[in-house]
């Protein structure tokens, strides 16, 4: 018999032990249990475990994730004027995204390398008193007078950094209200095994992209300040 396992857990096959998320419960014939990934299952008992996986899905799968994406749909209405909203937010500091892109590119190439960098400090070179140079010549023999002239001392934060590090239009569009949309006019009652599973798992990370998207605008907007722009 096959149960779906919701947990990812080892291989009871002793020559594998690999880890897996969905995977099964058979009953071998001394009549133990143990669990096993599809991989496995195929390999080891062939024809007979294709033949028990499918029928799973057609009278176990399919219509429990068929009324759990109906019941999604229900409660995602109540999401799209939140994301219009969102999106409505992101209008401004996605023109000003592009202009500033177009219009500077060498200082959004640096900026690009900054967010992958994770360097959102700015500093500012600071002349050093000849109390402070003979100090740190004193306590550092052999390195040369001149290493310790300048100093850089840290002025301040860039704020919102990681919006060069993604395009605020594609993260509001295509991974949010593009999909969103899309689901909420797709027949689930027809979809394949497969579509319905992309479909849960979609659904599934819904919450940590809408809370990505809401980041996203905030760094946006956030760039964009007047004080942060004067420490560029």
């Amino acid at each position: 018999r096959t149960v779906l396992r919701n947990r990812a857990c080892g291989s009871g096959i002793g020559s594998c032990r690999h880890w897996h998320n969905d995977g099964y419960l058979v009953e071998l014939a001394s009549g133990i249990e143990t669990n096993i990934g599809h991989v496995c299952g195929r390999k080891n008992f062939g024809a007979s475990f294709v033949t028990g996986e499918d029928q799973y899905r057609q009278d176990i799968l399919i219509p429990e994730f068929r009324q759990k994406l109906m019941h999604a749909k229900a409660s995602m209405q109540s999401l799209l004027p939140k994301i219009l909203a969102m999106c409505n937010a992101a209008e401004g500091p996605g023109k000003q995204q592009r202009n500033f892109r177009r219009l500077f590119p060498k200082l959004t190439k640096a900026l690009e390398l900054r967010a992958g960098r994770r360097e959102a400090s700015v500093t500012q070179a600071r002349e050093r008193s000849p109390q402070e140079i003979e100090r740190l010549v004193a306590g550092n023999p052999g390195v040369p007078r001149e290493r310790f002239v300048y100093e850089d001392v840290v002025v301040g934060t860039i704020k919102g950094l990681d919006t060069f590090s993604e395009n605020l239009g594609t993260v509001l569009q295509t991974t949010l209200r593009e999909p969103i949309e899309q689901f909420l006019v797709e027949n689930v009652g027809t979809a394949t095994f497969k579509r319905l599973s992309e479909l849960v798992s979609w659904e599934r990370s819904l919450d940590e992209i809408m809370t990505h998207a809401g980041v996203a605008v905030r760094n946006a907007q956030d760039f964009f300040l007047k004080e942060n722009i004067e420490l560029l």
